[in-house]
């Protein structure tokens, strides 16, 4: 039988059963807190793989696609300017690495990619320069 007290909003039924309503309640409570702490975690997991992966495949083609010789000969012959074509320089992403891959993905692999080919053509563009320097200290030693 239900009752209602409108003076403090109890039902009958629930007085009878509040023991077991609220280890029901604190139970229910507790498996929702789980389930959701153990998602976040499998989706932090997942984003992070999908991040590593990125990250190797977009390391992989930057070694693929930058001639180290062609970058080597430019901060040869362009010194200074060589080294600076290489900073400026933004290799083009390869067309098919984005192919069914997830937008989240593609942003890691397109920072991660320009930050490798980058950092790959300033160091040849750099070892060129540095080696015409010597080349030249060399010839005005021997002069």
């Amino acid at each position: 039988m239900c009752c209602y007290n409108w003076g403090n909003l109890t039902f009958s039924f629930m007085e009878k059963y509040r023991k077991i309503w609220c280890r029901y309640l604190v139970i229910c409570s507790l498996l929702l807190i789980v389930s959701t702490t153990v998602h976040a975690a499998e989706i932090a997991n997942e984003q992070q793989s999908t991040q590593s992966q990125a990250i190797a495949d977009a390391k992989r083609d930057a070694e693929k696609v930058i001639n180290g010789t062609l970058w080597r000969l430019t901060g040869f012959i362009g010194n200074v300017v060589g080294v600076g074509a290489a900073l400026v320089y933004k290799h083009p992403l390869p067309a098919d690495a984005f192919i069914g891959k997830t937008p989240e993905y593609v942003a890691h692999y397109t920072n991660e990619f320009h930050r490798e080919t980058q950092g790959l053509q300033m160091y040849h563009a750099s070892t060129g320069c540095v080696s015409f320097g010597i080349l030249v200290l060399i010839v005005r030693i021997a002069l």
